[in-house]
Parts: C-alpha cells; sequence; structure tokens
C-alpha cells in the first residue's frame, strides 16, 4: 500500500483504542504506533480518518436510507472494500501541511473595535446563551458553584456534538474568572514640556547632521503629544479552565471522555472600561 515506505499507526483515544489489550496487541506485534497518551485525541483535523476517509465512506454508504444497523454494516464494509487506495494515500500525504496549520493556529490573539469587552466576557460564562447560539452544544450544565468554597469557580459538564458516524466527545472541567482594574499611564518622556521645539535651518536638510537634528525634533514632538494623553482605566478579564475528575458526572457509552482539557483567555480594554474595542488571547489544549 505504501511501497516499503515507513508508516506509523495513529490512533486516537476511543475507548477500544486506549484499551490494555489494544495497545499490547500493537506492542507485541512490533507495530509503530502513537499511543494515546501522546496524541491530541479531539483533534479530527489531524486524524486521515477524520477529515477525509470517514466522509468518504458516508457519501457512499448512506447515499440511500437503511432499513436497519445490520443494512448499514452491510453497506459500510462494502465501501470500504471498494476505497480506491490513491484516496488514501493522499489523505495521508496531507497530513503534515495539516499538522503544521495546526501548531500555527494553536492560540489566538485579536484586536475587536466593535463589541464590549464586557459583554464579550459575560457570554463566555452565560451557559443558557452558549445553549441557545451554539448548535454543537449538545449538553451544558453547571456541577458545582463556588467549587472548593472560591466565589468565581464553577465546575461545568460540557458534551459536543460530533458528526454522524462518530461519538460526541464531552468535557468536566472547572472554571474561574476574575475581572481586575487596569491604570494605564502615559510614556516617560524627558522634561521639554516647556522648552520651545528647536527651528529647522533649511540649508542643513541633506545633512547628515539635519537628518539627525530632524528625526530629535519628531521624537520630541511625539513625547509631547505623548505627555498631553489622560490616564486611562481600562478592565482585563481573565477565564482559565482546566479539566477535573468528579466522580458524579461518569462517562457514558455516547461520548468520549476529554481527561485532559485546558483553557486561558484574556479580554483587556483599550480604551476604557466602558469604551466599545477590546483585544483578546485565547489559548487552549485538550487530550483524551
Amino acid at each position: 500500500m505504501f511501497n516499503n515506505r515507513h508508516w506509523v499507526f495513529q490512533q486516537d483515544s476511543a475507548p477500544t483504542h486506549r484499551a490494555k489489550s489494544t495497545q499490547d496487541w500493537l506492542a507485541a506485534r512490533e507495530i509503530d504506533f502513537i499511543r494515546h497518551e501522546d496524541w491530541p485525541s479531539s483533534s479530527p483535523d489531524l486524524n486521515p480518518l477524520d477529515y477525509k476517509i470517514w466522509q468518504h465512506l458516508e457519501e457512499k454508504a448512506c447515499s440511500k436510507p437503511h432499513p436497519n444497523l445490520e443494512s448499514l454494516k452491510t453497506s459500510l464494509i462494502k465501501a470500504a472494500a471498494d476505497i480506491d487506495m490513491d484516496l488514501v494515500r493522499d489523505a495521508i500525504d496531507d497530513w503534515p501541511r495539516r499538522l503544521k496549520a495546526c501548531i500555527k493556529n494553536h492560540g489566538v490573539y485579536g484586536r475587536y473595535p466593535e463589541v464590549n469587552a464586557r459583554d464579550f466576557a459575560a457570554v463566555q460564562l452565560d451557559g443558557a446563551y452558549r445553549r441557545a447560539w451554539d448548535a454543537a452544544v449538545a449538553a451544558l450544565a453547571v456541577v458545582q458553584r463556588s467549587a472548593n468554597g472560591v466565589q468565581g469557580q464553577t465546575v461545568l459538564h460540557w458534551e459536543v456534538l460530533w458528526p454522524r458516524l462518530f461519538a460526541n466527545r464531552d468535557y468536566v472541567y472547572i472554571r474561574r474568572h476574575k475581572e481586575f482594574d487596569v491604570h494605564n499611564e502615559p510614556l516617560t518622556r524627558t522634561d521639554k514640556a516647556n522648552v520651545d521645539s528647536p527651528k529647522l535651518n533649511p540649508n542643513e536638510m541633506t545633512s547628515v547632521q539635519a537628518k539627525a537634528k530632524r528625526k530629535a525634533m519628531e521624537n520630541y514632538e511625539r513625547e509631547r503629544e505623548y505627555s498631553r494623553r489622560e490616564f486611562v482605566d481600562n478592565k482585563v478579564y481573565i477565564i482559565v479552565s482546566r479539566s477535573c475528575e468528579r466522580p458524579d458526572v461518569p462517562e457514558t457509552k455516547h461520548a468520549i471522555r476529554v481527561v485532559e482539557y485546558w483553557s486561558h483567555m484574556v479580554v483587556k480594554t483599550l480604551e476604557g472600561a466602558d469604551k466599545v474595542a477590546y483585544s483578546l488571547i485565547g489559548i487552549n489544549g485538550a487530550m483524551m
């Protein structure tokens, strides 16, 4: 299939994949494979089956309704047996590009001039509103408020819908949020507020000294401009989440539990706490 090229067996952390019997079977046959604890499980963009093969099988096997489960199984087995190996090779060859893209986009930073930072931060914490606008939410519920006796710290259970033929993913995580006041000071300047700016002789315009003098004058004027800026009171909203274990939220058959998850979000106003416009920094990761 791979023309004697080296290949590695990739699997995510679905229960059947991370089962000890599966791991032992692969190791006993000296198959080169990525162990489930070393691979981000919730990563359909990095799995050829997820981003290419299953879509092809679904198109072939589910082009028409099936009267029962056995009919669907039969159709899937036939579609898998008839799959073109060129399709498989193309999907695998596309993997390095996708890996680089995922690494590049691991975090996000942006500035948004049309939205109030307080409103944006509030939306991130409003579970009822999230369920209303996010079609991918299968379930989102508060497990415990003021967790561990800390105000603003909440334990949540979140289940995400995945495409047909895939199991949903669910998360149990503890989230903490807090807002801070930030007093922005003007940039430091030299004490030249009452000094008249020097005049530049037109005859010196082309000399090296004139260029240096002109640059110094521009810097001076810039510093004077900064000195006239008023102090600005801004807000910073920080939302931090990480996975946790809760015996009162057991795993279910229809969802794969993401056992390692973390997320950091920083939302900062730019021109005052009540002004529209904010910057956002967000970083997250997951592993099952």
